[in-house]
């Protein structure tokens, strides 16, 4: 697959949104054996270009036919893409590193997080899933505690920013901010959120809002109000990674710049 004069042909999906461009800049900074950059999107980016190594690469559109040659296909490009078109990828002979929920849960698929359970990388048979963003660091945390001391029971808060539900919500707010209302600004974080498979965010203060579209911009809302929300995958994750009894409380807190708002719905069969 890989050979000193070329390296490795990649594909990135989704190449144009906000996690794809963090996958460009993420090769670039760990200096990945990259022969080959190719940036998949949707039609509606198709034909643009996206930086990459000092130059620039031309987006090109996704389909079934787009993987001849690719070495590794780095998805982000949501749940549906990734079911349509990774066995596609695996079956032009890729490897596929999926980012979205669409296969972290599916059996002969390892969900591997490379500090924790490297070793089930050797059982891929053309997918790799990596985890909700939670469930990440919290089994990187977890499992040194667990072989040093042991574990029985772990209550976990996150707090993400409503950023996390793409780029365009932030596009979005950042365009139509000045003239939309508290109720229009909750209509799209609510629908943004939806879409990216979270639960529930809440813009409560109208004077907060325009901080909101240059916060969410840089990943880092301030002052922050919490809507919360559970994800009940962030358990199921965390057990398929390192399987082991234990009881885990989880819950995720969406935040945004507004005043204090709660809005929750507890995990069945969670502690409190």
């Amino acid at each position: 697959m890989l050979s000193p004069d070329r390296g490795l042909r990649v594909a990135v999906v989704g190449a144009t949104g906000m996690v794809g461009q963090e996958m460009f800049r993420v090769l670039g900074q760990r200096k990945f054996p990259v022969g080959e950059l190719k940036a998949l999107a949707s039609e509606r980016s198709a034909g643009s270009q996206v930086a990459w190594n000092g130059g620039t690469v031309p987006v090109e559109l996704l389909g079934e036919g787009s993987f001849g040659g690719v070495d590794v296909a780095l998805f982000s490009a949501g749940a549906g893409a990734s079911r349509t078109y990774a066995p596609a990828a695996v079956a032009s002979g890729a490897l596929v590193v999926d980012n979205s929920s669409a296969w972290r849960l599916t059996e002969g698929v390892p969900l591997v997080v490379p500090e924790v359970n490297a070793d089930d990388l050797r059982t891929a048979e053309g997918i790799v899933a990596n985890p909700n963003c939670c469930a990440i660091p919290l089994t990187v945390v977890l499992e040194p505690l667990r072989r040093a001391a042991g574990l029985e029971r772990v209550v976990v808060s996150t707090y993400q920013s409503a950023s996390g539900a793409g780029r365009g919500l932030v596009d979005e707010l950042q365009e139509r901010l000045p003239e939309m209302s508290v109720e229009s600004v909750n209509a799209a974080i609510r629908r943004h959120l939806a879409a990216a498979s979270a639960y529930v965010a809440v813009v409560a203060d109208p004077e907060g809002a325009a901080e909101f579209a240059r916060a969410v911009g840089a990943n880092a809302p301030s002052p922050i109000s919490y809507a919360t929300e559970t994800k009940p995958e962030v358990l199921a994750e965390d057990r398929e990674i390192a399987v082991y009894p234990l009881s885990v409380d989880p819950r995720a807190i969406r935040t945004v710049p507004a005043d204090a708002l709660f809005e929750t719905a507890e995990l069945p069969g969670a502690g409190t």
